[in-house]
C-alpha cells in the first residue's frame, strides 16, 4: 500500500513513524475484520510504502475478501484513524487470486518484495508487441522513444528511439544536455561529447587512446579517390607561435632502432610543403640526427632503378637567389659531374662585401688559372698587371 502524509500546514513529511493500518466491512469503521501495526515507517517527500499482512497476516480463502467491497483505515502514531476510510478495490482484490479471474492461470510474475522477476527464466518479455523474440523486447510507436531512462530529477540519462527514416539511435546525456549518440541513420552524425574514450585502456589520457598489444593498434581505409583524399587527416586549428605539430610518430624499441614514420606512395613517398608568406626560414622537409658518437645523417637519400637514379634532388626557382643546394660544412662525392663547376669565395680584401667567382677546371694538378688576350708591343712584350688581392 502506497500513500502521502502531510504536515498540519500541508508540507510534505519526511520522518519515521508507527502506523496501524485496519480493514473494516463497512464504511463507517464499526466492523474489524484485520489490523496490524508496521513501527518504523520511513516516509520521505510525504510517501510511504508498506505490504500489508507483512506483521500479522491477513486470512486467506474469503474470510476477508469475500468478494464485498472493504475499506482500509490507517492511523499514525496516536492521532485518530483518517477518514473517510479508503474503499479497497482492483489491486487489493488480487491478494486473494492465484490467478487472474477469467484467466487462464499463473501471470507469470513473481514479487519478492524488493525484487520483481519472472517466475520461468526462459520466458520473454514483451512491451508493445505479444511475440518478444529476446528477453526483452520493446516495440515503439512511430518515431518515438521506445525505452528512456531519466534521473532523480527528472531530466534524462538515456534514450533508445527509432528515426524517421526506421534506423535506431540511442542518446545519453548529462545534466547540461545531449552528450553521446549512436545512429544508424544515412548521413546524420554519431558523436561523443564528453571525457575521454579508452580502447584497450580503463585510463585514457587523451580524447582517443588505444593501446593494443597486436601489431596495428588502428587501421584505416578509404576507396574515394581525388585530389582532396585524405585517409588519415590532422589539422591544428589554433594559433600561437609555438611548433604545435599535426602528426607525431614515435618509435625507440633500443638505440639504433625504430622509425617514427614510414611511408608508400606510387609517385611521392613523403611530400612536405612549407606554406610561407612571410620574410622567416622556411623548410619543406627537415631532417636531424643528433647525439651518439657513431654516424648521424640528417637526411639520407637513397634511389634504385634500371633508370636515372637521384638519390637527392635539389631544385629552386624563383626571384630571389636560389639555391638548388647549400652546404654549410663540408661536402664529399665520391664522384662528381657538372656542366660547369661554378663555387665563389670571399674577396681577399673586401669579404665582408664582395666575392671572387671561379670556375673549376679538370687537371691532374692543383692550381688556379686566369688566362686572357694581351698586346705586345713593338719588342714582342707585354706587361700584365694583377689584380690588388694577388698580393693578399
Amino acid at each position: 500500500y502506497q500513500g502521502k502524509l502531510t504536515t498540519a500546514g500541508g508540507g510534505c513529511l519526511n520522518d519515521t513513524v508507527s502506523m496501524t493500518f485496519t480493514i473494516y466491512s463497512d464504511s463507517s469503521g464499526t466492523s474489524a475484520e484485520w489490523t496490524e501495526t508496521q513501527n518504523n515507517v520511513v516516509v520521505k517527500e510525504g510517501i510511504f510504502n508498506v505490504l500489508l499482512g507483512s506483521v500479522s497476516a491477513i486470512p486467506g480463502g474469503d474470510t476477508v475478501f469475500d468478494g464485498s467491497t472493504k475499506y482500509l483505515g490507517v492511523q499514525v502514531e496516536s492521532d485518530p484513524e483518517m477518514r473517510p476510510l479508503k474503499p479497497m478495490v482492483s489491486v487489493a482484490y488480487a491478494y486473494r487470486a492465484g490467478a487472474i479471474d477469467g484467466g487462464g492461470g499463473d501471470c507469470g510474475w513473481v514479487d519478492d518484495g524488493t525484487v520483481v522477476r519472472l517466475e520461468d527464466s526462459t520466458d520473454n518479455v514483451g512491451i508493445g508487441t505479444a511475440s518478444p523474440e529476446a528477453r526483452l523486447v520493446v516495440k515503439s510507436s512511430g518515431y518515438t522513444d521506445g525505452m528512456r531512462v531519466i534521473g532523480s530529477e527528472g531530466n534524462p540519462l538515456f534514450r533508445v528511439r527509432q528515426n524517421s527514416d526506421n534506423a535506431g539511435a540511442i542518446y545519453v546525456y548529462d545534466s547540461t544536455g545531449s552528450k553521446a549518440r549512436i545512429t544508424a541513420s544515412e548521413g546524420a552524425a554519431s558523436y561523443f561529447n564528453a571525457g575521454n574514450v579508452g580502447i584497450g585502456t580503463t585510463s585514457p589520457s587523451s580524447k582517443l587512446h588505444v593501446e593494443a598489444h597486436q601489431e596495428h593498434a588502428g587501421y584505416f581505409t578509404s576507396d574515394s579517390l581525388s585530389s582532396g583524399t585524405s585517409v588519415i587527416r590532422a589539422e591544428f586549428t589554433g594559433t600561437g607561435t609555438e611548433n604545435a605539430i599535426a602528426v607525431c610518430g614515435w618509435s625507440v624499441p633500443a638505440d639504433g632502432y625504430g622509425c617514427g614514420g614510414d611511408f608508400l606512395g606510387g609517385g611521392t613517398g613523403v611530400r612536405g610543403i612549407a606554406a610561407s608568406n612571410g620574410s622567416l626560414q622556411y623548410y619543406g622537409v627537415q631532417g636531424s640526427a643528433m647525439g651518439g658518437s657513431g654516424y648521424n645523417y640528417g637526411v639520407d637519400g637513397f634511389a634504385y632503378g634500371s633508370g636515372t637514379n637521384y638519390g637527392v634532388h635539389g631544385w629552386a626557382t624563383g626571384s630571389g637567389t636560389n639555391y638548388a643546394g647549400y652546404f654549410d660544412g663540408y661536402l664529399y662525392a665520391s664522384s662528381a659531374s657538372a656542366s660547369i663547376k661554378a663555387f665563389k669565395i670571399d674577396h681577399p680584401l673586401d669579404p665582408e662585401n664582395k666575392y671572387l667567382y671561379h670556375s673549376s677546371v679538370e687537371s691532374p694538378d692543383m692550381k688556379n688559372v686566369y688566362d686572357g688576350m694581351i698586346a705586345l708591343d713593338a719588342n714582342g712584350e707585354a706587361t700584365v698587371e694583377l689584380p690588388d688581392y694577388f698580393e693578399a
